[in-house]
């Protein structure tokens, strides 16, 4: 993997330059990357593969990548009630109370 460049402000995500200990590094990376990280790891720790099997297997994902956040950029032109409808669009895809939106400009 090849860093690109180093993100300060990203919605949704915090990012910080201070070492903590309590914090989890985040990182934004595509697809195909995160796949590759995963089956690069699973050679070198062959457990751990069935181990994320028995966790996330049943989910429905994309390429086999369960997914943490869903982005949604629309068009500067979009109004409230455009975005509302679509938030609530899309909420309806989801059974659980955990899922949570955010409107940002």
């Amino acid at each position: 993997m090849k860093v690109r460049g180093l993100i300060t402000k990203l919605p949704g995500f915090y990012f910080s330059g201070y070492k903590n200990p309590i914090i989890v590094p985040s990182a934004v990376t595509s697809t195909a990357q995160i796949a590759r990280l995963m089956h690069d790891y699973w050679e070198v720790n062959p457990g751990a593969e069935e181990s994320f099997n028995k966790r996330v297997g049943f989910f429905n994902s994309t390429d086999g990548i369960p997914k943490e956040m869903l982005f949604v950029k629309l068009t500067p032109e979009c109004t409230a009630e455009n975005r509302q409808f679509i938030m609530n669009t899309i909420r309806s895809y989801f059974n659980d109370e955990t899922t949570f939106f955010m409107d940002t400009p």
